[in-house]
């Protein structure tokens, strides 16, 4: 009694039970009415649909009725394999790092109860009946593949394993604050940090898309947009009788704010510039001649503990006689 229907291309095995066979019965088997096996309780064939398979005994026993007896018919019915498959999606197109991101299978053929097994670059993350797989542990440029085991019967092959998923990086937010290199303190001025953002966050704590600016002081703002990548932008404000204004404090911490420490004004009339760095033991631990360049808090390739530096600034405007000023600067992290 094999279950029907069974997969075209199967061997099926028939196995006769006789009952009062005696020691020694004869078997006769018929495909279709026609002889095809003979003295073997068991016969196998790869079957065609709507086959017919039955078996006549023979009994050895004296007194035997109803012998040779024929067995019931089994009538077969096959069908052809299925290929199951998966393929995955995201709600991401792309991400930021850090960024949770969900992953769904697309199955078909998986039959009532299919086994999911997910893998990131080729290592095993998660297993089991979910077809879903959630992370905010992936990066960029990282693969992601699912293998689908089905639970139908007749599959041309199983498991299965989606087409590779390969995780983009999602451009950070473009923020402007402004497009000169320093604003006039005193003057009140609404800085904009730009539309369509889901996040804002200022300096001073605030988190509306605008901030009116007017002291002295250096302003930033940090957005997230739609796929949770973030973005920043900073502006000084400066007395406009100065031509060169240098921040007291700095964050060397690689978060986009505030990373660098350096002079901030209006070179465009400077023709001499010189910035030097010293720890408190009076060693120069950054030099520079250009205000494009900034000092991030490192020396000799290595970050510099938190705490006050001194630094002297040179600079001369036009032909007019070299200004020197000094000033102490503090390194948080």
């Amino acid at each position: 009694d094999p279950d029907n229907p069974v997969c075209e291309g199967d061997t099926v095995t028939y196995t006769a039970t006789a009952i009062n066979g005696g020691t020694n019965p004869t078997y006769a088997w018929y495909l279709n009415g026609n002889p095809v096996g003979t003295n073997n309780p068991v016969y196998s064939n790869i079957p065609v649909d709507g086959d017919q398979v039955y078996c006549v005994i023979t009994s050895d026993i004296t007194c035997a009725t109803n012998n040779p007896a024929t067995s019931n018919t089994i009538t077969i019915s096959t069908t052809q394999p299925v290929l199951p498959t998966v393929t995955v999606t995201s709600d991401h197109p792309a991400i930021c790092s850090g960024v949770e991101i969900t992953f769904t299978a697309i199955p078909a053929n998986e039959g009532l109860t299919p086994i999911y097994e997910w893998f990131v670059d080729g290592v095993s993350v998660q297993q089991g009946t979910n077809p879903v797989y959630v992370s905010d542990l992936l990066e960029p440029n990282r693969t992601v593949t699912c293998t689908l085991t089905s639970s139908l019967y007749c599959l041309s092959a199983n498991p299965v394993t989606s087409p590779p998923y390969i995780i983009q990086l999602a451009p950070a937010p473009v923020v402007n604050l402004s497009n000169d290199p320093y604003l006039c303190a005193g003057v009140p001025v609404q800085l904009d940090a730009g539309p369509y953002f889901t996040s804002y966050l200022w300096q001073d704590g605030s988190t509306d898309r605008y901030l009116t600016a007017r002291d002295e002081g250096v302003y930033w703002v940090q957005v997230t947009d739609t796929l949770g990548c973030e973005g920043s932008d900073t502006v000084a404000m400066i007395p406009c009788s100065l031509q060169i204004f240098i921040p007291n404090a700095f964050t060397p911490n690689e978060d986009g704010l505030n990373d660098v420490f350096r002079a901030v004004g209006d070179f465009e009339d400077v023709t001499l510039f010189s910035l030097t760095i010293f720890n408190r033991w009076g060693e120069m631990v950054f030099s520079t001649n250009s205000y494009d360049q900034g000092w991030d808090g490192k020396f000799q390739g290595k970050p510099c503990d938190a705490g006050v530096y001194a630094w002297e600034l040179t600079y001369r405007l036009n032909l007019e006689k070299a200004i020197t000023e000094k000033g102490m600067v503090t390194l948080l992290r």
